[in-house]
C-alpha cells in the first residue's frame, strides 16, 4: 500500500490517496481508512474486493466535521485505466468540496481542479518510481 498525504489549504481539508496492492492486509487497510472514520463494513468490503483481484476502481471518502478526504484505489491493470479512475475520483474531491464550502464559482473550480491535478500528478510519480 502507498499512500500520499496533502493539505487544501484554502479550505483546510487533508486529503490522502492509496494505491491498493494485493498484498495488503486487513489490519494495514483498516488503520489507513481510519484517516477519514471509513465504516468497518465498508472497509471489510474493500479488503474483500482486494482479496478477489478487482481492479481499476477507487472510491472517494470525506468527513467534513473532522476536514478530511481519502481516495482509495484499486490496482490498475494499465495506465490509461489509472488516468480514467484518477480523474473520476479527483472530480468527486472537487464536487464535494465545493458544495461543502457552498461555492458555485467555475473559477474557484477550476483552481481547485488545477491544484488536485498537481497532487494525483505527483501520487503517480510515486508509483513509477518503484
Amino acid at each position: 500500500m502507498k499512500t500520499f498525504k496533502f493539505k487544501i489549504p484554502i479550505y483546510g481539508i487533508d486529503v490522502v490517496l492509496i494505491q491498493t496492492e494485493k498484498e495488503d492486509t486487513y489490519p494495514s487497510l483498516k488503520r489507513a481508512l481510519g484517516f477519514c472514520k471509513v465504516q468497518e463494513n465498508e472497509i471489510k468490503d474493500i479488503y474483500d474486493e482486494i482479496s478477489r483481484g478487482c481492479t481499476g476502481g477507487g472510491y472517494t471518502y470525506r468527513n467534513f466535521d473532522i476536514r478530511k478526504m481519502l481516495c482509495i484505489f484499486h490496482p490498475f491493470e494499465n495506465e490509461s485505466q489509472r488516468e480514467e479512475v484518477y480523474a473520476h475520483e479527483k472530480r468527486h474531491i472537487e464536487d464535494r468540496i465545493m458544495k461543502w464550502a457552498s461555492v458555485d464559482d467555475i473559477e474557484s473550480a477550476g483552481l481547485l481542479a488545477g491544484f488536485l491535478g498537481t497532487k494525483f500528478y505527483e501520487f503517480k510519480k510515486i508509483q513509477q518510481k518503484v
